[in-house]
């Protein structure tokens, strides 16, 4: 792998199966903790790095876009323009999307332009966040996945829904990716006695 050390970026070129070239890259940036009142984002240093390592991809590939994925820990605002509001005025998941949104994004309050960044190099099929426990969506954004992954682990708020996102890759037909998250009692059965009071003790859940 390789590190920028501006805030630990870091990008995982895949090789295709004969290791000819780098058929898929794995983005993996720094989006920050907290800036002023609010959560924090990339930084325009950062998006330079990747806008010029993204070049650098492109040219090593004669000329053609390395499709890829980008990680990291805070949604990018831009998910409130993918949202839609119902009746009630409340955020709700726009139609074609799939997982739940079971408490609002937290975004940083302003952007310094990755997703349009993202938009004109071209080479993101999905971004990935964790950061809100609770939901499990997948909302397409002008032709790039929006994605929230719950929590791992039982430290965290609201472990209903538990679990990790599972990514699938075909090289023949890279675009059309699969995802799912695979929650506890998806590994463990529901009637497994020994697993469910696993679940109750170290969970925080009231179910």
């Amino acid at each position: 792998y390789y590190y920028n050390y501006i805030r630990q970026n870091i990008y995982l070129p895949i090789l295709s199966s004969d290791g000819s070239k780098v058929a898929f890259n794995v983005w993996c940036v720094d989006s920050g903790s907290y800036h002023d009142d609010g959560y924090d984002c990339m930084h325009e240093d950062q998006i330079d790095w990747y806008k010029e390592t993204a070049a650098e991809l492109k040219a090593a590939n004669g000329g053609e876009v390395v499709p890829s994925m980008m990680f990291q820990h805070i949604i990018v605002k831009e998910i409130y323009e993918a949202l839609d509001k119902n009746e009630d005025g409340k955020w709700v998941l726009p139609e074609g999307a799939v997982g739940e949104m079971d408490e609002d994004p937290c975004p940083a309050q302003y952007t310094n332009g990755q997703f349009d960044a993202m938009l004109e190099v071209g080479d993101v099929l999905a971004v990935y966040s964790g950061h809100d426990h609770t939901n499990t969506f997948v909302v397409n954004y002008k032709g790039i996945d929006i994605i929230n992954t719950p929590g791992i682990g039982f430290n965290s708020y609201d472990n209903d829904n538990v679990g990790s996102r599972v990514i699938v890759l075909d090289e023949n037909d890279i675009e059309n990716y699969e995802t799912y998250c695979l929650e506890y009692f998806d590994v463990y059965a529901e009637d497994d006695e020994v697993a469910k009071n696993l679940y109750l003790a170290y969970s925080d859940t009231t179910d």
